[in-house]
């Protein structure tokens, strides 16, 4: 699977996760791409990967 895709997935992944705690449900769906965009970003810059990219939420 190409990084792009795996990238889109784990920010998907996030974005759906976030979505399901109580505490963020109330919050629109671009404050969840947002912190999910930067989650990802910060777990792309652990494993090594740079070249995400940008959040769709911006």
């Amino acid at each position: 699977m190409p990084e792009q895709n795996k990238t889109e997935l784990l920010r998907a992944s996030i974005e759906e996760e976030l979505g399901g705690f109580r505490h963020f449900a109330d919050l629109p769906a671009t404050e969840i791409e947002a912190m999910a965009a930067r989650l990802v970003r910060v777990v792309n810059d652990i494993v090594g990967q740079s070249d995400m990219p940008e959040s769709r939420a911006a």
